[in-house]
């Protein structure tokens, strides 16, 4: 259970978009939430450079995936990431997979 976020949006220069700002919102939001609401410390996996983001928890902690607070969270994501994608298509490209 995680994501990944590759690549900027384009919408507008750098500083003024509003598309990249609205997912990495989102995505930070997830990463915060799931350490402070959700307690996760040592059960995520997150790497961060320019451009990308993977948050994921790791292989060995399955029962965290079952709990209900952190499966919300990546609902959560889940409907603001498809939202931004509906509304602009053409910056941002929306690809769930279960895994």
């Amino acid at each position: 259970m995680g994501f990944v976020i590759r690549g900027h949006a384009g919408y507008r220069p750098y500083g003024e978009d509003i598309v990249c700002a609205a997912v990495s919102a989102l995505t930070q939001n997830t990463v915060q939430s799931l350490v402070v609401i959700g307690g996760l410390t040592r059960e995520l996996q997150v790497v961060m450079t320019e451009g990308y983001l993977f948050c994921g928890i790791r292989p060995a902690c399955a029962e965290v995936r079952k709990d209900p607070v952190i499966q919300g969270l990546f609902r959560s994501l889940k409907l603001g990431i498809s939202d931004i994608a509906g509304g602009h298509p053409l910056r941002v490209q929306y690809d769930s997979k279960e895994v």
